[in-house]
């Protein structure tokens, strides 16, 4: 089932770098390629799992706030999924604009099951009693979903 929904540039990206290896291409080239593929099927992965969110609360009404909250989840993660240590501002930035109340409201329900159970970490920005706060996104298991490093190669 998960085939049929992932897109053929993506599945083309597949065959090029599974190619590139066998072949023993130089480093670079292999690099870029599963880089590209990486990225296609990160894409792909987000709108898997973004087809039917299930958002809830008191206030929900899926007819009015499920296709906002989607596509506004879909902008938190793409802004935190290159592992930088963000602020709720640099965040809401990143997005368009998007309520910092709502960047943190994103930020848990990555956390949660149904949103891919993605680990944020949190940490104080200077002095701690002004209270402001970065956060980083992680794999579930801990690990950068993508590094920064690796992209400037």
């Amino acid at each position: 089932m998960l085939g049929t929904r992932i897109r053929a540039e993506t599945k083309n990206a597949l065959v090029r770098v599974v190619t590139a290896v066998l072949a023993k291409k130089p480093d670079r080239l292999t690099y870029a390629l599963a880089k590209e593929a990486y990225d296609l099927l990160l894409a792909d992965s987000i709108c898997l799992r973004q087809d039917s969110p299930e958002f809830d609360g008191e206030v929900y009404d899926p007819a009015e706030d499920k296709y906002r909250l989607t596509k506004q989840l879909g902008r938190v993660f793409e802004a935190m999924r290159k592992g930088d240590w963000l602020t709720l501002s640099e965040i809401s930035i990143q997005t368009g604009g998007d309520p910092e109340a709502s960047v943190s409201a994103q930020l848990r329900h990555l956390r949660k099951d149904r949103f891919g159970s993605y680990l944020i970490a949190k940490r104080s920005r200077g002095d701690r009693k002004l209270g402001l706060f970065e956060y980083r996104l992680l794999a579930p298991d801990g690990t950068l979903i993508y590094s920064v490093a690796e992209g400037d190669s």
